[in-house]
């Protein structure tokens, strides 16, 4: 099955998706999670280049 560009979450592992979602609603989760850290970075990135 092809991959959705814009789910964001597709390549986290599941503990990383489980700190996305308690993030995404407003849950108190681990801000340093390597995946969650990684996520920012690349936003940050994509907010750069716009």
């Amino acid at each position: 099955m092809p991959q959705n560009q814009y789910d964001v979450t597709a390549d986290l592992a599941p503990e990383g998706l489980a700190e996305w979602q308690r993030m995404v609603a407003g849950e108190v989760y681990e801000d340093s999670h390597p995946e969650i850290e990684h996520k920012r970075a690349e936003a940050k990135k994509t907010v750069r280049r716009l």
